[in-house]
Formats: C-alpha cells, structure tokens, sequence
C-alpha cells in the first residue's frame, strides 16, 4: 500500500511506503514495536522478533459500521484479522511476498 507510515513509539514516524508499497528505515534506537498507519487503513502493531531486517505486513481496510455496538464491530473485524495468515499465505504463492513466515508478531487490537 502507498502512503502508509511507519511509526515508533505511536508518534515518531521513521518511514513511509512509496507507491509501490515499500519502505526503508533506519530505526534510531533498539525498538521492538512498530505501528503501521494509513488513510483507509486499520492501524497495525507489530512486535519485530529477532533477526528481521524484511517486513512484509498485510494491511485491512477500514470499513464504517452504522448503528452496531463496538462489540459488534470488534466481532467483525476479528473474523477478518483471522483471515491475514491466509492472505499472507496467497500473496507468497503469487510472488508478492518472499518470506514464507513473518518475522513478527501481531495481535489483534480492538477499538
């Protein structure tokens, strides 16, 4: 996705994706977590683990819920959070990632 920051410590943005979905940073001090934000997107936290110098982060788009309860939303948007392992899985057989596993961990975050 173009245009999507990379963040530390929630407020300091190191990177951003160019068009093509990419990014290059050089992390000033030894962090192990870092949001990714964008236009449209919900945010995600990765946890980095050790000896990972290439993230390849699948994104969700944000959508708008009217008239449902936040525990409702959260519902739905944990059914589609379930289905990134499969997408990751999909964008390596298809070339578009290299890694076949994450070298990072990501959990689900509810409103």
């Amino acid at each position: 996705m173009p245009g999507v920051f990379i963040m530390i410590n929630d407020s300091i943005e190191v990177s951003k994706t160019d068009i093509d979905g990419f990014f290059e940073a050089e992390i000033p001090i030894p962090v192990d977590k870092l949001l990714f934000k964008g236009i449209g997107l919900d945010p995600a936290t990765i946890e980095i683990t050790d000896n990972c110098n290439k993230l390849e982060v699948v994104m969700m788009y944000t959508f708008t819920y009217d008239f449902i309860s936040l525990k409702r939303v959260d519902k739905k948007r944990k059914k589609r959070y379930k289905k990134l392992p499969e997408i990751y899985k999909t964008a390596i057989d298809k070339g578009i990632f290299e890694m076949i596993h994450p070298c990072y961990i990501r959990d689900f975050e509810p409103y």
